[in-house]
């Protein structure tokens, strides 16, 4: 693929700033240090001041000429083009023209930075509405970035029903594998409701995160103060804001368990190793030391054997994280205390059945389900970045949908898959800026707020980037 680098991909301003401070620092120096020399010489006691500062002149302009220079990638290759390179006085009559295309020496890590494989799996129900406005942001930001994304269709949940009569495919995994990052909308919806229930949509999704190893759910509730009155609590409750991290496990327990059912008796079993307990306790530990250094385990540990372990491993592994304080939470109470003082909670570590309820109870305290992005991370390098709210059936295709949850989970991607902080902080200001500037989708539409759909949403983000 051809394509132009914008010259902001490479202008590092934590370089050339104190570059130019220090040229000017240095050439006082030699100022001051050489007057008296050429004064004794009967020289002016600026020559060799001027002297200094004309090379900084010449650098300096070097640095300009270099920074207009016109790059371009192609196949995975950074080129300069129309080069002038001058030809070799002992050379031959074969000696290239001195303008000419020259081969950038880059590491080919920092070409891969800037190219992404992206998996896009848009699932059912408003999911491809959601997914487009989410890609419309990620494009912009590679145009602004000098970024390339490339996407790759799979398919996930209902939609692969219809086209491969499974939820999740060999195809798709494929597709998924061969990937940098996933970006997946929703999965589900009554029109599968009648299919044999080990094909449902949701096995899907749980095969998926299986089959990537992604055990660790991040689940961030952050009240943006613009939506402040669209929150459900009282002001003297949210306070100035809310910002509440859920990490949630996501590949074992109730879900994942034995189970059996018939018409006269059904049983769910909750099975947790200790290995798959100190795992998602580590991930919840490293995020805490990078917040507010506090964790609330949430279990069950009065009544469920399986809460006990967890409990008794959660512990054990603090010793190792002495900076970060811990406390036990029962996961009733939990739910509770985030409606009566959310603002007590940090990191809420839990396993995969609370985590799923008590992350879908937080959200609403922002505001919408609509709001509120979700990342699915292991130890590969694929992770899962998806909306944490539901395919909504009942109004998809309206372009009423609400798109700010998946772009935020686009930038999660980028932050979490990639290390792109400052792309990540780019969407992540346009929406605080779309928000400050009135829009809003149904869901969290008050008077005198502007009104406007997915796609309008979508765009309004995408233009402040």
């Amino acid at each position: 693929m051809d394509k132009k680098i914008t010259k902001n991909s490479f202008l590092d301003l934590s370089i050339l700033i104190p570059y130019l401070i220090l040229s000017a620092v240095g050439l006082l120096m030699v100022f001051s240090a050489t007057v008296p020399y050429q004064i004794n010489r009967g020289l002016s006691p600026y020559r060799l001041a001027i002297s200094q500062g004309v090379f900084i002149i010449i650098s300096f302009v070097a640095l300009i000429i270099i920074y207009r220079v016109k790059l371009r990638i192609i196949k995975n290759e950074i080129f300069i083009m129309n080069m002038h390179i001058t030809n070799y006085k002992f050379g031959n009559i074969n000696n290239s023209n001195e303008t000419r295309v020259r081969k950038l020496l880059l590491h080919r890590k920092e070409i891969k930075k800037m190219n992404y494989k992206i998996a896009l799996l848009k699932g059912d129900g408003i999911g491809p509405e959601i997914v487009d406005e989410a890609v419309k942001v990620l494009n912009k930001i590679g145009e602004k970035f000098g970024h390339k994304f490339e996407y790759t269709q799979g398919y996930l949940g209902g939609e692969s029903i219809d086209k491969y009569g499974i939820p999740y495919s060999e195809e798709t995994a494929k597709i998924c594998k061969e990937s940098d990052s996933i970006l997946l909308g929703s999965v589900g919806g009554p029109k599968w409701d009648n299919v044999d229930p080990d094909k449902r949509p949701e096995k899907g999704l749980l095969a998926i995160r299986k089959d990537l190893g992604v055990y660790t759910n991040l689940r961030p509730a952050v009240l943006f103060k613009q939506l402040k009155s669209a929150s459900p609590l009282k002001d003297e409750i949210i306070g100035e804001g809310l910002d509440v991290m859920i990490v949630r496990e996501l590949t074992g327990g109730i879900y994942f368990g034995p189970r059996e059912y018939s018409d006269e008796k059904a049983v769910d079993t909750l099975p947790y190793t200790k290995g798959e307990i100190e795992r998602i306790a580590k991930k919840a530990f490293e995020i805490a030391k990078l917040r507010g250094k506090k964790i609330t385990s949430v279990d069950k540990h009065n009544v469920l054997d399986t809460s006990k372990l967890w409990r008794k491993t959660v512990n054990e592994l603090a010793k190792d994280y002495p900076e970060v304080e811990v406390s036990h939470m029962y996961v009733d109470n939990a739910a509770m205390q985030l409606i009566a003082n959310p603002r007590q909670f940090d990191v809420i570590l839990t396993d995969n059945m609370f985590g799923d309820i008590l992350s879908d109870e937080a959200s609403m305290l922002t505001g919408s389900l609509g709001m509120l992005p979700s990342a699915s991370l292991g130890d590969g390098k694929v992770g899962l970045y998806e909306p944490s709210h539901g395919s909504a059936p009942d109004i998809a295709g309206q372009n009423i949908a609400n798109p700010i949850a998946t772009i935020l989970s686009a930038a999660m991607m980028l932050r979490y898959a990639f290390n792109l902080t400052k792309e990540a902080n780019a969407i992540e200001k346009a929406i605080e800026e779309v928000l400050e500037d009135g829009f809003r989708t149904v869901d969290i539409y008050t008077d005198g707020m502007k009104k406007v759909g997915t796609a309008e949403m979508g765009t309004e983000i995408a233009n402040r980037i």
